[in-house]
């Protein structure tokens, strides 16, 4: 509610940590791994982006540690749509021959999963400031620098690999495999 309220905010609105709420949510929705799960979650990542995109009256601070959680949860929600078929395919051959019919529903869904994770990752990382999620471990200056440049790899791999995961003709491809 605090999100579709178009109008001017309640001081409860400011002043609500929507960070930790979408990191609780987004945990919550990755323990499921069925097709209807991944329309929720394309269905969560265009809440995020309803979120970034009205800094004006809703608060997601920058240099929140739950920013980088959601991000981190978003980024593995990426995965091949190709992978996705041939899993099933192998699944299916164990259960019954009539089911190797491949599922193309299952590929779409994947892929707008896959461009919706996109748009939401580069929306998150948007002048974020880059920490180390595990907050447990004490870094010293050194360290603390090795591990900020990890974290920019590991993301910098992340979106390339989700670009290239994305490109429209990857889904054209693997209807013919």
């Amino acid at each position: 509610m605090l999100v579709e309220n178009a109008q001017s905010p309640s001081d409860e609105a400011l002043s609500t940590d929507l960070g930790s709420i979408l990191h609780l949510l987004a945990g919550f929705i990755s323990r499921f791994n069925e097709t209807m799960a991944n329309r929720i979650r394309v269905k969560f990542c265009g809440l995020c982006d309803s979120v970034c995109e009205r800094t004006d009256t809703l608060t997601l601070r920058k240099d929140d540690v739950s920013r980088n959680l959601v991000l981190d949860t978003i980024m593995s929600w990426f995965q091949d749509p190709t992978l996705v078929r041939c899993s099933r395919v192998l699944r299916s051959l164990f259960v019954t021959v009539i089911r190797l019919q491949l599922d193309p529903d299952t590929a779409q869904v994947q892929y707008d999963l896959n461009l919706a994770c996109l748009k939401t990752s580069v929306k998150l990382l948007d002048r974020l400031k880059l920490q180390p999620i595990d907050t447990n471990v004490p870094h010293d200056g050194d360290d603390l620098g090795h591990a900020i440049s990890r974290l920019f790899i590991r993301y910098v791999q992340l979106l390339l690999g989700a670009v290239e995961i994305c490109q429209p003709d990857s889904l054209v491809r693997q209807h013919y495999w």
